[in-house]
């Protein structure tokens, strides 16, 4: 066993340990907070939605703690972190999970500023979270867990910069558990499927293209699973310290099938109905593109 690692025994106990999740006002972040709690860990909620952290936060209890900051501001994010370490006198795991879709459209119709804002969030918040975070995991030998997508290894036509943000937030989380290997400290990159959240449901099944491509799929593989199942996935990474997590059970087959997948790619690119989709976007985005010019006026 290398020096310095947790031992197996200890890996499997959060008692006490202290996990920073951002992106915790809803959804997996919430979910995964509650079931840390009920394994005796201490929880740090960052969300850029006041309200929402802070009653989560309160539902919580003693161990939970509420800290408003958004990803995009490096600044805020490293005054939170020092908060944080005021707090609660450390940090074990970091769960960078904040993230967003964008708007559903083509990327020839799709703003620049809006194609930017989903990196922004999904790459350079998740960087900025784990840099701030880092030195204290590294110092307590602990976890870093970067949250990705099924997205990473399938096409994602009419929400394109959603999927180069979660191929960028796993190759992140991969690099990283390649340079932290001498320190003890370690990192994973989750990988989710269809989750029962707000921005699945509204966001990435309500018109994108992607519903085309998971089209001829079973109808389980097409319907979204509990947030739960999420979290507890994640809560099971952390424990185990895991290279990689996912969720929905089927993730693990399609993150193996990318080959296949890609040599499709053609194949799915005729498809009548991704077609139609991917029109639709494309007039729609537009539509917003311009209607975003109108309102701003000549810069």
């Amino acid at each position: 066993m290398k020096c310095g690692r947790l031992s197996l025994t200890r890996r499997g106990n959060l008692t006490g340990k202290v996990v920073v999740i951002t992106g915790a006002a809803a959804g997996i972040g919430e979910a995964t907070a509650r079931q840390l709690v009920a394994e005796g860990a201490r929880v740090a909620l960052i969300d850029r939605d006041d309200v929402s952290v802070q009653r989560v936060a309160a539902s919580l209890g003693e161990p939970a703690a509420a800290f408003v900051a958004d990803v995009c501001d490096a600044a805020a994010v490293d005054r939170t972190m020092s908060l944080i370490l005021n707090h609660f006198g450390g940090i074990d795991v970091v769960v960078a999970n904040a993230g967003i879709v964008g708007p559903v459209a083509t990327f020839a119709a799709m703003g620049a500023d809006a194609f930017e804002q989903v990196i922004e969030v999904n790459v350079l918040g998740a960087a900025r979270t784990v840099r701030a975070a880092l030195p204290s995991v590294v110092q307590r030998h602990g976890y870093v867990l970067v949250i990705a997508s099924a997205a990473a290894a399938i096409p994602t036509p009419t929400i394109a910069a959603y999927g180069v943000s979660k191929a960028g937030a796993e190759a992140l989380g991969r690099s990283l558990r390649m340079e932290l290997t001498d320190t003890g400290a370690t990192a994973g990159v989750a990988y989710f499927g269809l989750i029962d959240t707000g921005m699945v449901r509204n966001d990435l099944l309500g018109g994108s293209g992607l519903e085309a491509v998971l089209a001829p799929l079973p109808k389980w593989f097409r319907e979204p699973a509990p947030v739960e199942e999420a979290a507890r996935a994640i809560v099971a990474g952390i424990k185990a310290r895991a290279r990689w997590v996912s969720a929905p059970r089927y993730l693990p087959v399609l993150l193996a099938l990318r080959t296949t997948i890609a040599l499709a790619e053609p194949l799915l690119a005729r498809s009548a109905g991704l077609r139609a989709a991917i029109r639709q976007a494309n007039r729609v985005g537009r539509q917003e593109s311009r209607s975003q010019e109108v309102a701003t006026g000549p810069i």
